[in-house]
């Protein structure tokens, strides 16, 4: 009588495709990670757009004169918006909090639209950065676009 089982070849085979299909969900799943951190940076910016516009409605038109708790406290619930789930360390705001964001102070509700007016302080995004506009616009911009900004706003130029 013969008694029927697998090989070790016919083992060794059906492991390696394990294998191989665990391999490719991890890569599936940190692609799917990223993006996830990406957009909810890029609610936590639209949130804090929404903030400013508020601020600005109660100041004759001016948005705050910092990022800061301060200014903002009123009109933030949450104060995980000033974060980025993708940093790694966080910029610290010298006396108050750490946040993950530039902001651009000296603007008003009247500057044209798409001024930026707050980004992610470096580019953690697939290659750019999420960041914000003056009418409350949020949106991820390459890289480049995130330098000039941050040429404008600071003063120095990042690479």
């Amino acid at each position: 009588m013969k008694v029927k089982g697998f090989t070790l070849m016919e083992l060794s085979i059906v492991l390696c495709l394990i294998a191989l299909a665990i391999a490719a969900s991890i890569v599936v799943y940190a692609g799917a990670r990223g993006s996830a951190r990406r957009t909810i940076c890029l609610s936590n910016l639209k949130s804090l757009g929404m903030a400013m516009q508020m601020y600005s409605q109660d100041n004759d038109g001016w948005f705050p004169p910092s990022l800061g708790l301060d200014a903002l406290d009123t009109y933030v619930k949450n104060r995980e918006v000033f974060r980025c789930p993708a940093a790694s360390r966080h910029r610290d705001v010298p006396g108050e909090f750490a946040t993950d964001y530039i902001y651009r102070p000296g603007l008003t509700n009247e500057d044209p639209a798409g001024e930026l007016l707050a980004a992610d302080d470096e580019p953690r995004h697939q290659r750019g950065a999420n960041m914000l506009a003056v009418d409350g616009a949020a949106r991820w911009q390459p890289a480049s676009r995130w330098r000039l900004f941050v040429a404008q706003t600071e003063g120095r130029d990042e690479s």
